[in-house]
This record gives structure tokens, sequence and C-alpha cells, in this order.
């Protein structure tokens, strides 16, 4: 099993937390954008440190995803791991109804009670937030 950290510990982490566990994740950790040497869990996770940690994760089998709201700033770091070579995964809430025949790109976060129906195409990076219906194609 590929281990997860997440990118962010603003209130958007509260949920990819919740969806990462609930889906049987293994979360090594939170990365903090804003670090400041704080010791603390968030939903029991903690926070390993700022970015400088990831250095610490290049060599190991690890997935990142961004649980940052902000679309600029989310983007922003999608391209820079990305750049830096990490694999980004993208995490669906088990309560989301995600047809077998869409396309969801890398990095993408699909919150509880979406619905995600046939031969839609989710891009790179997306936020499908609470109760969202996509509909098809």
């Amino acid at each position: 099993m590929t281990s997860l950290l997440i990118l962010g510990t603003g209130g958007h982490s509260l949920v990819v937390i919740e969806s990462a566990l609930d889906s049987g994740k293994h979360i090594l950790g939170l990365l903090d954008t804003d670090y400041k040497n704080q010791q603390e869990e968030i939903l029991g996770v903690r926070v390993l440190g700022g970015i400088d940690v990831l250095d610490d994760y290049a060599s190991m089998e690890v997935a990142i995803i961004v649980a940052i709201g902000d679309n600029e700033k989310r983007n922003m770091w999608f391209l820079k791991l990305k750049e830096m070579g990490f694999k980004l995964t993208s995490i669906i809430n088990p309560s989301a109804i995600v047809s077998n025949s869409c396309d969801i790109g890398e990095g993408v976060f699909i919150n509880s009670g979406a619905i995600i129906n046939a031969k839609s195409i989710i891009g790179d990076n997306s936020i499908i937030n609470t109760g969202v219906i996509v509909e098809h194609e």
C-alpha cells in the first residue's frame, strides 16, 4: 500500500483527511506550507513539518494530495510537486457515486455525496465538493 502525504492544514484538509481515512488510506502525515515549528495533530494526523521535509520522502513510494482550497495556491503546489517528481493521487470519498466510464485526473478530490455520471471528465487537481452532481459527458 502506498502511503499518503497531505499538503495543507487548513479547512479543506479536514475533509480530505476524513475521506482518506474512510477510504482506508495510510496517511504518513500533513505538510504545512506555513509551518512555524508547531507540534500538532489534525484529526489525529500529525503535522510533519513544512515543505522542506519533502526531501525526506523523495526516495519513498509516497503519494501526495494537495488539500488547499484556494485554487491558485492549490494549482501552484500541484505543479511544483509534479515537477519535483512526486506522484499526485486522487481521493474519492466512499459515499460518492462515480461512474466506471468517467475519467478522473490526477490529484482530484471528490467529497461525500457527490455523483459523477457516465463519461464525465474531471480534470487534474479538481475539487468536487459535498453533494455535487456532474452529469454525463
